[in-house]
């Protein structure tokens, strides 16, 4: 509830007073502190999803239209459970008093005391309703009726109404407290409350059954629920007229007599009724015949108020649908063919792209109008975004508002509804006017963490919409989805991502200004391109405007270029140049500008030469005039198509209608006053508190100032301030345009330098911010060029210069008195004499704070950054490094350091995977933690976390695993975004942890994501690592194709010379990818040397379990090409030996894979009874530590075995269904094909069953 004196969003609106109540909602005073003007504040009393629904609809319905007669709706806000919109704040005089009151005598209301009048007034009635109709207002005794005056307030009253009708809307509650008459007498159309769509496409009443409006204004039509039109408003407005001319209302009593009598048109005449003004008398007669057709037209009425000479109507927003529609045959074809995958069970997502104008909202809409002409059970859900709503998920706001009224009327709605649903209602309160619904969340758990919330509403929405798609033909539609909010985006991309995305036609438009390439739209979504009309095109629609001439037409072709706008601008306003008389769209669109007002055209000019959207209180400041005026004008600009007037995050901002328009103002300014208009708008934007928020625009104003030190400096200070938001990429832009703009001294240059290397090294650009450290080194004092050596090593190794990076390593150890790297063995060596040690002296803190414990200190943290860097790519030097810290951290490291050391001991321990690994790695870790209590410090608490999950994962603890990293992870992304590289490396562990759970739709997700910020981060050991460890995502889905892209497509390849992680995860995700395209037996002949050389590698040989995946990769292998053809002996043996050698291992896991080539191997040797034994034990042994996919896969070779051998066909039979199901729920969309990816083998024995009895 909204109190006096409350302060809302943010601070930016300020409560002054309550002017007005109704039943459903409150109207309140405000001021908007960005600018200062008051407004009016409309909000509900109560949240419920149906009046959500209206009151989001009655914002909607006048969002993209102005004019001077209908009321300015400003912006639509949801705080948490708060809604409201803000309006223009009017005073004046309801119609009826106006015209029949003395000037001296009205008292001015204001638009709240208005605006309420639909809670009173307008109601749903039933027909049966026992409501009386009476003549309850009479003019005052001494009020004399001002006939011109009344002419010209019913002329401007048409005239909104008609600007409301050319939008294709009705207004369907037109009365006399909803016009309000200003002291000025400007008539302003009030409360949209009922406001329909002529058209019915995307606007659906929010009533439940019978008819809605205000009994005695509303048109017969109206109220037996026909179809309305324009003549159903201009109705109200003959009953308004009557009123005022007869001193009474024309239909009175019963409301089932006034319905009926409305039907008949039976009523005294104003002719009789009224002796003033005979000409209004037939006039108003005329409005209230019965039938629609027999009412005069707003043309009509205006020649009738103001003579013959009475300007045309014109529109006051887009026009509504037309008819006229001419070419884009071939993009028609590309949605057709999209849609008919749509009728044969596929998804389709289509984004329209194409600039302002060009006509992609008419091309949705005519490709809807021929699929609604061809599919009665076609179900389209609408949507459309608006910079003027700042509401959670805006871009799928209003299809989930027509989803919530398709789920009130369908039958069987029960069917189509999960629990889950109830997490979607959180984040979309409408559906609560669906019963089912808010009985669902009535019962449901209240999920407390925002992100699970976030998470189940997404799958909710999903998950819903594919039922509805398997009940109707879906089209989903959005338009202009250039503006709307992450949120959406990323609910839209998770709408988009297979491998269960809904069955429908999710169709957008966007203007190429914006990439959704982050989201991961690019990999499941068809981009149009929309270009300018042919020549053919413009042809034709010139000839359906009027232009008729060849010549006439040839040139409007090479003028405009097929733009659809500027054809219909020329053809209205004409523009031809003076000397040759031939169409000059430049000289036509100069002239507009020219013939507007003083203040107007100066607003244009700012807004060229800015080429961005600017706010309006800068426009206003650098114009000199007041907020309330720079909005004026930017009004009337808009009016006239030359400017846009939008709303951004709450702020008011305005651009040029089209670039042609800006272009043409910008080369046109005087050359002399260029500078002066730079100068007013960086004053402006310091003046307005926007210098910092927007430093290119300010430093580019600078410049062209001619400011060009300041505009340095400038940019120097925003960089600085990006840095610490921790905006980097952001920083970096900033960094190199104060290197570029102005000259610097030679140490404010290498200030800057190295500034804009520590921005592209957070921002994950680690090559070029390793290069930039090392030419730096020859101007930096000799102290600090150890420190830029050791990021540049670091920045190499872990963006994929990996030989590079060493070389550096060599030369920061030679610095610190550190032999260098050395070959393996010598590598080798130093672990087993580091691990001697502490074998024999124990891991004891022996504290040293001698002379030699700065260096030492300086050894420990390259020690630290090498091993934490190393880790993912060379597990073996890291293990070195790892272990060299330690020692220097036992005795040199405060708590913290040993805090970290331990902790890094300890995961890299648990590699191993053994019980005495796994037992002496949490031994560890709990020392760690000890150290880190008296620390208080959140870095150290959650790089402690990531070490646990990491141990979990080697303990086969797979879901403890999941719960700590993903915790761990989303604090580092959200907290120390310098420290991609462990946020690298627990998402690895964190989506193995997926795989092995058999969560595969959450791990397919999460690859997505991750796989999208590492694009957007140009991070190329992310990628190349996931692009060689994820493939079974891709097979998942049924897309080895792509997995070989990703393969192929590498970021970068580690060097050949050593054995790097990378190598072996390319090497097993091709092996996976042979399996499953049947490809086996000749990749495993032709690979035969790869597989020796990382059986022998010390990198393998170091990580066990990193050992035994190679070894069951090869086992599979093995199985795999034996049922290709490969000789069964030699195939058995080999699986027999893989199988010996996993059974050295002590890990569960490891022990699993072992048992699973077992069971391979007697299925290549045609022993079913022995598989049978095997698989029923190992089943149980995957269950137990929840590695379900083997589980399900086993069990789906259990069932077949079972059927085929005769043992227990029911059994059998069931087994391979919950396999299959199981499978194709999470996802999968080949289960066969991954039971043979992961079981393979059994080609000869499932052979052989038919023939061998057990």
């Amino acid at each position: 509830m909204i109190q006096v004196g409350q302060q809302l969003v943010g601070g930016r609106f300020e409560v002054v007073r309550k002017i007005g109540e109704g039943g459903m909602g409150m109207v309140f005073e405000a001021i908007d502190r960005r600018g200062g003007a008051r407004v009016a504040l409309k909000t509900l009393h109560h949240l419920s999803g149906r009046k959500l629904y209206q009151f989001k609809q009655e914002f909607r319905a006048l969002e993209h239209i102005q004019h001077p007669n209908l009321i300015h709706l400003r912006e639509l806000h949801s705080e948490g459970e708060l809604w409201f919109f803000t309006m223009d704040l009017v005073e004046g005089a309801d119609f009826r008093r106006y015209v029949r009151g003395s000037r001296d005598s009205i008292d001015l209301l204001d638009t709240g005391q208005l605006l309420t009048t639909l809670d009173s007034d307008a109601a749903v009635f039933d027909t049966g309703s026992p409501i009386n109709v009476e003549s309850r207002w009479h003019g005052p005794a001494d009020g004399s009726l001002d006939e011109a005056r009344l002419r010209d307030v019913l002329a401007q009253l048409v005239r909104g109404l008609d600007a409301l009708h050319k939008a294709g809307r009705v207004h369907r509650d037109v009365k006399p407290s909803n016009v309000l008459v200003t002291a000025e007498g400007r008539v302003v159309v009030l409360d949209f409350g009922l406001i329909a769509e002529l058209d019915g496409l995307r606007f659906r009443p929010a009533e439940q059954g019978g008819f809605s409006g205000t009994v005695p204004y509303m048109s017969p039509e109206q109220a037996l629920e026909k179809e309305l039109g324009p003549a159903s408003d201009l109705y109200a407005v003959g009953v308004m007229l009557y009123e005022v001319l007869c001193g009474e209302l024309p239909f009175t009593g019963h409301l089932l007599q006034v319905i009926q009598a409305k039907h008949r048109g039976v009523f005294e005449s104003a002719v009789e009724a009224s002796s003033q003004t005979p000409e209004l008398s037939r006039l108003c007669d005329r409005l209230l015949s019965p039938q629609p057709e027999a009412r005069p037209s707003a043309d009509e009425i205006l020649g009738i108020l103001l003579g013959a000479d009475a300007p045309a109507t014109s529109a006051a927003g887009p026009p509504r649908r037309s008819a006229l529609f001419v070419g884009r045959e071939s993009e028609l074809g590309v949605l057709e063919r999209a849609w008919q995958g749509v009728c044969e069970g596929t998804a389709a997502n289509v984004m329209v792209v194409g600039e302002a104008g060009v006509g992609k909202s008419a091309l949705v809409r005519r490709f809807v109008d021929l699929r609604e002409a061809s599919n009665d059970d076609l179900l389209l859900l609408y949507g459309r975004c608006y910079e003027r709503e700042m509401v959670p998920y805006k871009g799928v706001d209003r299809v989930v508002d027509d989803l919530s009224h398709f789920l009130q009327r369908v039958d069987g709605v029960d069917d189509l509804l999960t629990d889950d649903v109830a997490a979607l209602a959180r984040l979309f309160p409408v559906l609560e006017q669906v019963h089912e619904v808010r009985a669902l969340l009535e019962s449901a758990h209240r999920i407390r963490n925002p992100r699970e919330l976030r998470r189940r509403g997404f799958a909710a929405l999903k998950g819903l919409l594919a039922r509805v798609a398997r009940q109707r033909r879906l089209m989903v539609v959005i338009d202009d989805l250039q503006w709307a909010d992450a949120d959406s985006l990323a609910l839209l991309g998770e709408l988009m991502s297979p491998p269960d995305a809904p069955p429908m036609l999710l169709l957008m438009t966007r203007r190429p200004s914006r990439t959704l390439d982050k989201y991961g739209f690019a990999d499941h979504l068809l981009e149009l391109r929309l270009e300018n009309l042919s020549d053919d095109e413009v042809a034709e629609f010139a000839s359906s405007l009027g232009v008729g001439e060849g010549s006439e037409i040839d040139k409007l072709v090479r003028e405009t270029q097929g733009h659809p706008l500027f054809v219909h601008q020329l053809v209205q306003h004409g523009g031809r140049d003076e000397v040759s008389g031939e169409i000059a769209l430049e000289k036509m669109l100069l002239e507009r500008v020219h013939t507007v007002p003083g203040a107007v055209r100066g607003l244009i000019e700012l807004v060229s030469l800015a080429g961005v959207p600017l706010e309006i209180d800068v426009l206003a400041h650098a114009l000199g005039v007041g907020f309330a005026d720079g909005l004026e004008a930017a009004r009337h600009a808009q009016l006239e198509m030359l400017l846009r007037l939008e709303n951004r995050a709450g702020q008011s901002l305005v651009e040029a209608y089209h670039d042609r328009i800006r272009e043409a103002v910008a080369a046109h300014l005087d050359p002399g006053a260029r500078p002066s208009l730079h100068k007013r708008l960086a004053d402006a934007l310091e003046a307005t508190g926007q210098a910092a928020e927007r430093p290119h625009l300010m430093v580019r104003h600078l410049d062209g100032a001619g400011e060009s030190r300041r505009a340095a400096d400038f940019a120097a200070q925003a960089a600085q301030r990006a840095s610490q938001a921790m905006a980097f990429e952001r920083a970096a832009e900033l960094y190199r345009t104060a290197l570029d703009i102005a000259e610097h001294a030679p140490a404010d240059a290498r200030r800057l330098r190295l500034a804009l290397a520590d921005a592209l090294s957070n921002a994950g650009h680690g090559i070029e911010a390793a290069e930039l450290y090392l030419d730096a080194l020859d101007d930096v004092p000799p102290d600090r060029r150890l420190e830029l050596r050791h990021r540049a090593a670091a920045e190499f190794i872990t963006n994929g210069d990996v030989d590079r990076g060493l070389k550096l390593v060599d030369e920061v150890l030679q610095s610190v008195g550190v032999a260098p790297l050395g070959s393996t063995l010598t590598t080798m060596a130093r672990i087993g004499l580091n691990r001697l040690r502490f074998s024999l002296f124990g891991l004891r803190r022996r504290r040293h704070e001698g002379p030699d414990a700065e260096p030492m200190l300086r050894r420990l943290e390259i020690f630290s950054t090498l091993a934490r860097r190393l880790a993912p790519i060379d597990t073996l030097r890291g293990f070195d490094f790892q272990n060299r810290e330690l020692r220097l951290a036992l005795r040199y490291g405060d708590d913290r350091q040993l805090a970290c050391a331990l902790a890094t001991e300890a995961s890299y321990r648990s590699s191993a995977s053994t019980t005495r690994a796994i037992t002496e790695a949490e031994e560890l870790l709990t020392r760690a933690r000890r150290l880190a209590e008296g620390l208080d410090d959140p870095w150290v608490d959650h790089y402690l976390a990531v070490q646990w999950g990491i141990i979990c994962f080697f303990a086969d603890r797979f879901c403890a695993a999941v719960d700590v990293l993903e915790e761990a992870i989303g604090w580092f992304v959200e907290e120390s975004a310098g420290d991609q590289y462990i946020v690298n490396s627990a998402r690895l562990f964190l989506m193995f942890s997926f795989r092995h759970l058999g969560e595969v739709r959450r791990g397919t997700r999460y690859f997505e994501e991750i796989t999208r910020d590492a694009r957007r981060r140009n991070d190329r050991l992310v990628l190349t690592t996931l692009g060689a460890s994820a493939p079974s995502y891709f097979l998942f889905v049924d897309d080895p194709g792509r997995a070989r892209h990703e393969l192929e497509s590498a970021a970068w390849t580690p060097s050949a010379d050593t054995v790097h992680l990378q190598h072996w995860f390319h090497f097993a995700a091709r092996s996976k990818v042979a399996i499953y395209e049947g490809r086996a037996e000749a990749f495993l002949a032709a690979h035969e040397a790869e597989i020796r050389k990382f059986t022998r590698s010390p990198m393998l040989r170091g990580a066990r379990s990193t050992l035994g995946s190679h070894l069951w990769e090869e086992g599979r292998l093995v199985a795999a090409a034996a049922d290709e053809g490969r000789s069964q002996g030699p195939s058995v043996r080999r699986l027999r030996r893989l199988v010996r050698k996993l059974r050295r291992e002590d890990s569960r896991m490891v022990q699993l894979w072992a048992g699973m080539l077992e069971a391979c191997a007697h299925a290549v040797a045609g022993e079913a009874r022995e598989c049978i034994d095997t698989l029923e034990i190992h089943i149980e042994a995957a269950s137990a530590i929840d590695m379900k996919l083997c589980e399900i896969t086993m069990t789906s070779r259990l069932g077949e075995l079972l059927c085929h051998t005769g043992v227990d066909e029911a059994r059998g039979a069931e087994l391979v269904e919950a396999s299959r199901a199981w499978m194709e729920d999470q996802g999968i969309v080949r289960p066969a094909r991954i039971t043979q990816l992961y079981m393979p083998g059994f080609a000869r024995v499932l052979h052989r069953a038919e023939l061998v009895s057990l």
